[in-house]
This record gives structure tokens, C-alpha cells and sequence, in this order.
């Protein structure tokens, strides 16, 4: 079965622009565009698809998607996530908040010895404070508010209606951390397909176009993915067993269901996260009270469409979210990354990284 990681180079500063309206209008004469520090995964899989996709014939969003990737059977993407380069060494980085203010990436895996991981701190391995996050590192430029409605070229600006956008500099971050390289990295997965096709539309590494603004990336693709290089460390050594207690990391927002999405009340969020996660067949309870569980719902659109605009926007389990669960069988490393939870995670979303709770050992 294929496994490919898909490699972006972010050779400008990116822009993934957040939900919420930032028009002068309704602010003003001053707005603020904001960026998630990671693109969502219709970002990602939609320039993929521009390389190798097919035409689709559908209109939903997800049927969609599964139209343009039909020559790769039972496809799955995960991710997005950071991965950087220390000599041979690569270290992911996934998104990591804390629910309110805070957005950065937390490390799952060491650079060097002193390095506290997101699994040391979370699973217990480890009391010191000083988990490792990179802060997000941005910039921002003034913008013209644009008249409606506006064709080709003919751009209208309307005077004294001006506003911040806020790009991610992944370069100047990258240099922080002190990486040989660094890259913003997609994993797919499939049964049967046309890798050939992925090996001629990528080659050595071609220039695109990815989120807003019209920033330029070099794609390419690498042979290791997430689960691959977790379970070649240290920190992920041992057996995920049935009766385990394992807390579930969400690397990448969870879409909860058009049909679950009826939450009024506090009770009623933590009814639909349990819901969610007990629809796992691995998972044979899930604590949705313990210290080790921490989540927050959000609300994301699931991105933008070239020719029909904006696509559907759903309530979410926000990235960064955990949850303690106890485990109903043996289950791998890779099971848990592949199969994710929510809908679509076929299409990225939803992607989790198990962490075994060792505080009692």
C-alpha cells in the first residue's frame, strides 16, 4: 500500500486566512485579516490536486475531492504538520493552543536531549514546565479595501478603508529554530493508484500557488511519513494495549456531523466529543472529565472553492484538543494515524496522535 509525504516549501510568507469578518465595514475604517499558524487540509490536498487530480464531476465538497483523487483507490491524507530538518534528523511539529489565545507548534520528538516533548509533558515522562513550543512568527502589511464586484485586472480601492493582513513567516521561523530545512508536510495513503502520475507531476519539485494572496510554494515528496517517523523514536516505543489509558491528540480540526451539530449547552458539547470518540471501534470508553482530556469546539470553514467560492463552514474540535480515552483492543501507531476521527477525515481532518498516560508506572 503507497504511503507518500508531500513536502511544501514556503518560500513566501503564507497566508491561511481564519473565519470572522474582517471587512471595514463592519469595523471601521480599520480591519485585521488573521492566518491559522497551519493551512486546513482542503488547503493542502486542493494544490495537490491541481498537479495530479481528475476533473471532478460532482458539486459537494467531499464527493468533490473524491472525484479529483479517483485514480487513487481508498485515498487518505493526514495532516497538515511542521517538519524540520536538524542534519539527518527530522522533527515534527504539530499545532499546538491552549484553548484560548495561545496558538504555536509543539514538538513530538526530540532535536536533542534537553528537548521536553509534547509526549513527554503530556504522558507524564516528564514534570518540567518548559515544553518546547515555537511561537508563530508573522508579519503583517496594510491592505486596500477592494470595490465589489471588480473583473480582471481593474482593481477599485475605496478610499480611507484600509486593514491588516497578517502572513505566517515560516522562513524567518524556520531560522529560529535553528533548522537545516524546513517544511510544511501532507500524508497520503491508498491502496491502489497511478504513482507514477504523483512521480512525473512533483519530479524534483515544482512551484505553486497555496492559500490566500496568491503565495508561492515549491511541492515535492518525500518517502517518510508522520506515524513512520514516530515510530523509528524513543518516545513512541512500546505498545498501545487493550485497557490502556491513551490520550488522543488532534493535530488537525476535527469536523463534527451536520447531524450531531446541535450543541446549546456545556453538557451538550461534551456529549458530542464523547459521541465522536466512542464511534471509534478501538476505544472502549472515553473520560470525558479527566484532567488529561482539554478540548474546545470552534467554528472553521472548510475552505475556498476557485469557481463557487466559499465552501460549507462546520462547528469543529479545534486542533490542540486532547482526550483520555481507554483503549477496547491492541491497536497501532498507525491504525490510530490513518483512521482518524470525525467527517471527511479521509480528507485530513481529524488526524490524532496517540500518547500512553504513564503517570502511575
Amino acid at each position: 500500500m503507497p504511503v507518500i509525504s508531500f513536502l511544501i516549501d514556503p518560500v513566501e510568507s503564507q497566508v491561511f486566512r481564519k473565519p470572522g469578518e474582517f471587512n471595514p465595514d463592519a469595523r471601521f475604517l480599520f480591519g485585521v485579516s488573521t492566518s491559522y499558524p497551519l493551512p486546513l487540509p482542503t488547503t493542502v490536498i486542493g494544490l495537490l490536486g491541481w498537479v495530479v487530480g481528475d476533473k471532478p464531476s460532482s458539486t459537494g465538497w467531499v464527493e468533490e475531492f473524491r472525484d479529483v483523487f479517483s485514480a487513487f483507490k481508498n485515498f487518505t491524507f493526514r495532516g497538515s504538520y511542521l517538519l524540520c530538518r536538524y542534519g539527518n534528523k527530522y522533527v515534527p511539529y504539530v499545532w499546538y493552543s491552549d484553548h484560548e489565545y495561545y496558538e504555536g507548534f509543539a514538538p513530538l520528538i526530540r532535536r536533542d536531549r534537553d528537548d521536553v516533548t509534547l509526549l513527554m509533558k503530556l504522558s507524564g515522562l516528564c514534570k518540567e514546565e518548559a515544553l518546547s513550543v515555537v511561537d508563530v512568527r508573522s508579519i503583517k502589511s496594510v491592505g486596500v479595501h477592494l470595490e465589489r464586484g471588480y473583473t480582471g485586472m481593474d482593481k477599485v480601492g475605496i478610499e480611507g478603508y484600509l486593514y491588516f493582513q497578517e502572513y505566517i513567516d515560516y522562513r524567518s521561523l524556520f531560522g529560529e529554530m535553528g533548522a537545516d530545512a524546513g517544511y510544511i508536510a501532507m500524508d497520503m495513503k491508498f491502496e491502489d493508484g497511478d504513482v507514477k502520475r504523483i512521480e512525473e507531476g512533483f519530479g524534483d519539485g515544482i512551484v505553486r500557488y497555496m492559500g490566500g494572496e496568491t503565495r508561492s510554494v515549491v511541492v515535492k515528496y518525500g518517502d517518510k511519513t508522520l506515524d513512520q517517523i514516530l515510530a523509528g523514536s524513543e518516545e513512541f516505543e512500546g505498545e498501545f494495549s487493550k485497557g490502556n489509558d491513551v490520550i488522543l491528540y488532534l493535530a488537525s480540526p476535527a469536523i463534527i456531523r451536520p447531524s450531531d451539530d446541535i450543541i446549546k449547552s456545556l453538557d451538550d458539547a461534551m456529549k458530542v466529543v464523547s459521541d465522536m470518540f466512542k464511534d471509534l471501534d478501538y476505544v472502549d470508553s472515553v473520560d470525558i472529565k479527566s484532567s488529561h482530556t482539554n478540548v474546545y469546539i470552534d467554528i472553521m470553514g472548510v475552505g475556498y472553492h476557485k469557481y463557487r467560492g466559499r465552501k460549507p463552514v462546520y462547528r469543529v474540535i479545534g486542533p490542540g484538543s486532547k482526550v483520555h480515552v481507554k483503549l477496547a483492543r491492541d491497536v497501532g501507531l498507525e491504525e490510530i494515524y490513518w483512521k482518524g476521527v470525525g467527517y471527511a477525515s479521509e480528507l485530513g481532518f481529524g488526524t490524532l496522535i496517540p500518547i500512553k498516560i504513564r503517570e502511575n508506572e
